[in-house]
Order: structure tokens, then sequence, then C-alpha cells
């Protein structure tokens, strides 16, 4: 990761980005939304790649600070942008960086979009890309409040049952491990009742990431602070995101009284029984037939036989989040051809019934490296929803 690189991947999705819309007939500018985490050189990537695309004759949008990789997918369907990127290097070590891009459906982008951006950028000249380093984020525009609160509503969306976190006050600690979930994971906890226990060393955003050896969840070294704030404080539970917060990792206290950490494949299991056993109950799956989970091939198969006592279908798919955020579009797109019309904006409970009547329903996906993911407005594994959704 360097100025170079990133201007030259950014100038080929760009000439991609416009070829793609002058194909489809549109006279459009190519749009982008960039954003960035706390890592090294994240906000200055975050500048330069907005500023090439501005630089281009595009329209680019930027954070007013860092931001979640999970937020970073809604935005661009928020914003009906041509593309997005988030700089970041998720769980990795703190001297890595990272450059993740995602198409117009929100997801991570896939064949055949990501072979026609590989051979755009390798048509950049060097040239070309030594014309691009000057910084000017002049026309480069700020996403707006109304934005971030739309993104917001569709964690809210996530909660199957809105008042059962406020009767029950269950004990929580949370930390973010240095990283996005800090923005804004306790206050969304606070809005349905909740008083999260904070690990306040680990929730100031810091690229060193100095209180831990790797900011992975996955890993017990990483939840070491969590679980020792549970023992003093007597708490049911420590959720833990990763810097990008598109990960959660969970330790629960048993009967016992022990503190155990739960794996991903167990996390998502528990969260596929209760969603899908809630929403028949609340009347939002009424065809569990037109209805689905997502999870990849080498998540537990534990998963399958959920849903099937269900009624419900698995879709398995190849590893990693993008052939699931593929499959979310396809089953929007049919949506939208049955009923002639974009129905991205009708609410929750409806797009629900019309889903499981025209198309299929979305109830729940993840996979076994602590994805997960609740609701199809958002096209990645979502940990800000992940930790409402193990709250509820």
């Amino acid at each position: 990761m360097n100025d170079f690189t990133v201007a030259r991947a950014t100038a080929g999705l760009f000439g991609y980005c416009k070829k793609y819309l002058e194909n489809e007939g549109s006279t459009q500018k190519p749009s982008l939304v960039v954003a960035h985490d706390v890592r090294h050189f994240s906000p200055h990537f975050c500048a330069l790649a907005a500023s090439v695309w501005n630089r281009l004759g595009g329209v680019a949008y930027i954070f007013d600070g860092a931001r979640s990789t999970p937020q970073l997918s809604f935005t661009v369907r928020h914003l009906k942008t041509t593309a997005g990127i988030v700089i970041t290097a998720s769980h990795n070590p703190a001297h890595d960086n990272g450059y993740k891009v995602y198409f117009s459906d929100g997801a991570q982008v896939i064949s055949p979009h990501a072979e026609g951006i590989v051979a755009a950028v390798n048509e950049v000249s060097w040239k070309k890309v030594g014309e691009l380093l000057d910084i000017d984020l002049n026309g480069v525009k700020t996403v707006g409040k109304e934005a971030e609160q739309a993104y917001i509503a569709s964690i809210e969306n996530c909660v199957i049952d809105k008042s059962v976190m406020s009767a029950n006050k269950p004990k929580l600690v949370f930390t973010a491990v240095h990283g996005t979930g800090a923005t804004l994971c306790p206050s969304v906890m606070r809005h349905f009742g909740l008083d999260p226990i904070l690990v306040e060393e680990q929730m100031v955003m810091d690229p060193r990431f100095p209180t831990v050896k790797q900011p992975n969840p996955e890993y017990a070294e990483t939840l070491s602070m969590g679980i020792e704030k549970m023992k003093q404080t007597g708490a049911e539970c420590l959720m833990a995101t990763d810097p990008d917060a598109d990960r959660m990792g969970v330790a629960i206290r048993t009967r016992s009284g022990q503190i155990r950490l739960l794996t991903g494949n167990m996390i998502g299991s528990l969260l596929t029984e209760y969603r899908i056993s809630q929403m028949k109950a609340k009347g939002l799956i009424v065809d569990p037939a037109r209805c689905a989970i997502i999870k990849t091939f080498v998540t537990s198969p534990l998963q399958d036989k959920i849903a099937h006592s269900h009624g419900v279908k698995c879709v398995n798919c190849l590893t990693g989040f993008k052939w699931i955020g593929g499959r979310l579009t396809m089953y929007e797109n049919i949506l939208n051809a049955a009923m002639s019309k974009d129905c991205s904006g009708l609410p929750y409970a409806e797009r629900a019934l019309l889903m499981q009547k025209y198309s299929t329903f979305f109830v729940f996906g993840g996979e076994e490296s602590y994805g997960f993911l609740g609701t199809d407005y958002v096209r990645d594994k979502d940990a800000n929803a992940a930790v409402i959704m193990f709250s509820e």
C-alpha cells in the first residue's frame, strides 16, 4: 500500500466504471464513496482515492472520520454510487493496510466486474499516476447525517423483538479493540435499553492496537481485557468487534459461572435458530420455503440442519462474504423485476412479505470466521448489527 498503487487502482476503477455506465446507456458521471478505518495512513489513502476520482471527472464522497466496512457497504446502496472503496486491513496486524472495492449493489466485486477492474488498472500508465498524486479535495463531498441515520435504521431492522432487551437488561461488556466499532455499537445498544460496560482502554481508536498482539476477536488473547472486565463486573456476555467492525467475537458466562469463548460456528448457529423461530412467531416469516439463510460451505452443517428443521432453505456459497452479497443482489433483482420498480426503499416488514411472494427472503447469513449479517440492506458482514442481534 502506497500512493502509487492506490492512485493507479482508483484510476483503473474509475475507467472501468465510466465504461460500464456508457455500456448501460447512462449519462451519469461515475460516483464513488470512500471510507477508512483507524489504521496508519488510512485517512491519507482515503483522501487520495477521493481526490483521484474527483480529478478524473467523477463524483466522490468521503466520511468525516473513521467508519466501519458495513457502513460503507450500506452507503454505496443508499447514495446509489457506482462503486465504493474502504481502506482497511480488517483484523490483520497493525503494520498492514488494504483496499477493498465494492460495486453499485454494495457487495465486494465478483465476476465479471473483478476481472474487468483488474484489466482497467493494468491499462493505467505510470505517467498518468504521476499526474494524480497531489491531493485536492475541492469538490469532494462529505457523506451527510441523513445517510448516517439511514444506516443506523438498517441496524434497528435487525432486531426482531424491540422490547426484549430493555425488559431483560442483560449485563454486557463491549470492546471495540481500538477500532471503528466504537463509533456506533455503544449508542445502538443504549437505544434498545441496554447499558453496556465498556473496556475503556480499548474504546480509544489507535492504529497501533497497543493492548493486543493482534486485533482479531477470533483469538482468546485479544479478548483477555474484556474477559477480565466480565470477571470484575459479573457480566453475562462479552462482545468484541475487529478494527473495521465487520467481525464479532463473543465470550459468555455459563450456568456454572465459568467463562467460555464461542466459535463463529456457535454464534452463527445460535443466531440462526433464534432469528428463524422469532421471525415465525412475529409473522415476518409466512412461507418458510421462500426464505433462506446463506452461509459458506466451510461453515457448520448444523446451520443447514437448523434451517431445514424450520422448512427454510440453506444456501451454501464459496468462502468469502462477497458470494453471499452476490446472492442477495440476485434475490433483490428478482423482486424488482417482478414489481417493475426498485423496492429497496420499502419498509422492512413489507419488503419481507414481497420477497416471500416473488423472490426469496433473506433471514440470516454468516461464515465461521466470525462474520454475520441480519438484513440485505448491507451486503457485507456487519459486526455493528451482530452485536445488537446477539444482545437480543
